[in-house]
Formats: structure tokens, sequence, C-alpha cells
């Protein structure tokens, strides 16, 4: 989301525009939605009045569920404990905030522009304005960062009590400073096995803790998983609003303009801000299925897929599954399921790719 307040206002003004010529669509019509998300960029920048305003046309021009988990990515900096409070009395239900590390050379590192304090305040300020769904999300394996380091910020994790927790391995996006450090070799990256040792310490520790680990980065107290997350990875539709938005309607998948500009010129002219769209062959849907089942903790259910896609599991998969298990157990067939191991949440992409 752009900072200023005049590109907040301009742009919530093309996304209103946009939820308006999107209501025109009939496969948008027939769908009851159980999940409302504000996340990309920073979402929290907005006042309580846009909030509520984008709310109202929302509910609107769509049908939403009466209880729909409706979330605000937060950053601990651009919220206060009074926008908080309006945020829960605007019909906010969970908030997920982007606290990254409990340590303050962490959080310099990864250019973030609150402190460790602010990040605990901010989730003191949460449960004082009557949230009772929260999810935090952390990142580790930092250049420099040690076992102890991780192991301290998830104990101030579950010290404060999230119903949520998401863990993610860094990744170092070329064109960012820290690309930059780490291609000229003034940062040095963390070694892979310190980076599973962190992970692995993370299943065992947040478990222990009460957190079921229901998605390969994911963890939540029992009722707590993230509805909106589930949509994603249970394949089923959903609708996005917003320049680089995605919007999914098996098999079609829709992505709008990453452009600013373009975004706005589209719907200053009353067109879809579309920059492509994709029809899903039978190989790729059988292909993302397996992915998203996998991601989860559940896994896939081998006798839905058959169903589905009129296919012999076993036929297809079966020599890829024996070989995958031949050095190490990384996949199970359990109940009916087919799962990853602990193991083989560690080489989660290695595995994709061996079985098609």
């Amino acid at each position: 989301m752009p900072g200023s307040p005049k590109q907040i206002e301009n742009f919530l003004t093309a996304l209103k525009s946009e939820i308006k010529l999107r209501a025109t669509q009939k496969e948008w019509q027939t769908l009851t939605f159980k999940t409302i998300y504000f996340g990309g960029g920073t979402p929290s920048l907005m006042t309580v009045e846009q909030l509520r305003d984008l709310l109202a046309d929302i509910r609107q021009f769509f049908s939403i569920e009466t209880n729909a988990e409706i979330t605000v990515e937060t950053n601990p900096e651009t919220v206060t404990a009074a926008k908080l409070h309006s945020f829960r009395d605007a019909g906010v239900n969970r908030l997920n905030i982007g606290i990254q590390s409990f340590r303050d050379s962490d959080l310099q590192q990864l250019n973030r522009a609150h402190s460790a304090q602010r990040a605990k305040d901010c989730l003191t300020e949460a449960r004082a304005a009557g949230f009772d769904n929260l999810g935090l999300d952390l990142i580790f394996a930092l250049p420099g960062q040690q076992l102890a380091d991780w192991q301290r910020n998830l104990d101030l994790a579950v010290e404060f009590g999230p119903e949520h927790i998401s863990a993610y391995s860094l990744t170092i996006e070329t064109g960012t400073p820290l690309a930059t450090q780490v291609a000229s070799g003034t940062v040095k990256p963390a070694a892979e096995s310190l980076e599973h040792d962190m992970y692995l310490t993370a299943i065992q520790y947040l478990q222990t803790a009460g957190y079921e680990h229901y998605e390969i980065s994911n963890f939540a107290k029992p009722g707590f998983r993230s509805r909106h997350n589930q949509i994603y990875w249970h394949n089923e539709a959903y609708l996005g609003l917003g320049p680089s938005a995605h919007s999914y309607l098996p098999p079609i998948r829709r992505w709008n303009s990453a452009s600013l500009s373009s975004y706005h010129d589209a719907l200053k002219n009353t067109l879809f801000p579309v920059a492509e769209t994709e029809n899903l062959t039978p190989d790729q849907q059988k292909m993302e299925r397996l992915f998203l089942g996998l991601r989860q903790r559940d896994g896939l259910e081998i006798l839905a897929f058959e169903k589905e896609f009129g296919v012999n599991f076993r036929k297809i998969y079966g020599p890829q599954i024996d070989q995958l298990n031949s050095g190490n157990q990384l996949l199970l067939i359990e109940n009916g399921f087919l799962k990853l191991s602990t193991t083989g949440f560690l080489v989660y992409n290695e595995i994709c790719a061996r079985l098609v």
C-alpha cells in the first residue's frame, strides 16, 4: 500500500472501483466468502474510517459469512493502542503482526522500522484491545543469528501466547540491501545445517508448547488455524483485489497488474486491471493439488485425489515415492493420506520436483 495520506486515499478510491466492478461478474455473485484478509504492503496504515468504509463496500457488493474471519496484517510501528481498539470495534477479529524478531540487531538487519520493545508493546496492546485471535510472524536463519538467539525468540513468542505463529526461513531477495551485502561477501548467509536445526527446534518447541504444526511454516493452537490461508492450501476459490492480487476460480487463475499507474488507469476506464490469465491444464491441477496437500501436516487424501482426477494414485506416483523413501523416510501413507515426515518437510521443494 502506498505511504502518504494522499497516495493511500487515491489507492483506496481505485480499490473501491475494483470492488464494484468485480461484483458485476456472475462467478463472484454465486460465492459466499468465509474470510476477508487485508494484506500486502502495509494495510494497517489505513485509518479506521477508511477500513470501515472498505468493509462496508465489501459487504454491500459481495456475500460474506456472518462469522467471517477478518484479518488485518499489522506492522508494530504503524498502529497505536487506540487504533487497535478502533480496528476491533470496526469488526476486525484477527490480527497478524509482523514481529519478525524480538532482537533489535535482527530488526535492523531486516530494515524493519520497529524496535523489539515496540513489538512487545504491540502484542500487549492488541490483547488489551480485545483481540483473542492473534498471529505473529517470525524469521529464522538470519546472517549471524545463532540457535540460542532463535530459541529466545521462540521463548518470547510463546510467552505472549498468540493463537498462531508463522516461522519462515529467511529468503534473500534479489535487489535488496541484504542481497547486495551477501553478493559482496560482507554478510555470510546462515549455513544450511543451522537453518535445519532452527526449523526442527521450532517444530519441537512449539508442539511442546501446545501448537499444532499444521503447515510447513505455520503453527496454531487448537481451533485457530488460519481459515484464510487454508482456502489457498485446500485449492478453493478466492478473489484478490488490488495491484498484483491473484484470484482463483478453478481452473482459472488471474492476477492484476503490479504497476500502480496501470492499475489506476484501467479502473479509471472501467476496465479490469488484469495482467494475465492462466487456465490450468488437468496435469497442472493435479500437480498443484499434490503440492498444496503436501504442504499440510494432514497431507493429501489419496481417494479424493483419485476421484477428482480419475487416476490410480499408486500407479502414477508409487515409483517416485518408493525412490524418495529408499534412504530416509520422507513420505508417509497413513489412513489414506500421503504426508511428509518431519525430515520430509526439510526438503519439501526437492520432493515436489522429484514427484513430477
